[in-house]
């Protein structure tokens, strides 16, 4: 991994952790507002804060994923420095038809340089089996009925999780969509940076938190997650240690 890269993911750690020192700044009832979507209520300002944190962190996933130094399709199109790449893939395309062409061509950069398969091949092939497990151990999908009863033979895929984590990352950044929790904008009514200790023990507690809630085929889901942004951020530390000491 190119020393380059390393600085862009340090600094986007330090970045992380200083949002998190001032997240007094981003408390307040004045920024309440109601989703009637779903009948409750939302902090649109902290809902943005934590989003951004999340957001963060996770394209430090792709950049650990790339296999090569990223370049736009329209350059890497015209650029005579990657002709054999272009060359290798036109010779195997399947067929002559223009745009059936250009979407294939699309398709086999996207394997060398796509966001999405960079930021699945961190999760998949880069990061210790360790924190693979617990990445995807500290998110937790529900599947509820209309009627509100919980669908209790549902099981969450690898790859459904793995979709949302590359969708939190994705709305944010082409959508604007911020998905994480509003809770901790009332100060003292919820923290998610900060574990609940409980009178019988000393354990510190996590509780999972709702960040996301959609309706799907007559379905709707919530994603919950533990131990965020703290995990996330355990987990690329530890991924840099072990390729610096490599």
């Amino acid at each position: 991994m190119h020393e380059e890269k390393i600085k862009i993911v340090k600094d986007r750690l330090l970045l992380t952790k200083k949002l998190i020192e001032v997240r007094n700044n981003f408390y307040g009832r004045e920024y309440i507002t109601i989703n009637y979507e779903f009948n409750t209520w939302d902090h649109s300002l902290y809902r943005q804060y934590a989003a951004l944190r999340y957001y963060l962190l996770l394209t430090c996933f792709d950049i650990f994923g790339q296999t090569k130094d990223y370049i736009e399709f329209k350059s890497w199109l015209s650029s005579s420095d990657h002709s054999e790449e272009r060359n290798e893939i036109v010779r195997n395309s399947k067929t002559d038809e223009t745009i059936k062409k250009i979407i294939e061509i699309h398709d086999e950069y996207n394997k060398i340089y796509g966001v999405s398969n960079s930021f699945k091949r961190f999760i998949n092939e880069i990061i210790s089996e360790k924190n693979r497990e617990k990445l995807l151990k500290s998110i937790s999908i529900t599947k509820i009925s209309l009627d509100g009863n919980i669908i209790k033979d549902y099981e969450p895929t690898e790859n459904n999780k793995i979709k949302f984590l590359f969708s939190i990352r994705n709305s944010f950044t082409h959508n604007g969509i911020a998905i994480s929790s509003p809770d901790g904008g009332i100060k003292h009514l919820f923290d998610e940076d900060e574990p609940r200790i409980l009178p019988y023990s000393k354990t510190p507690l996590y509780p999972m938190v709702i960040i996301h809630k959609e309706k799907k085929n007559k379905f709707l889901y919530e994603y919950a997650v533990f131990r965020w942004p703290t995990l996330l951020i355990e987990i690329i530390e530890d991924t840099l240690n072990e390729i610096q000491s490599s």
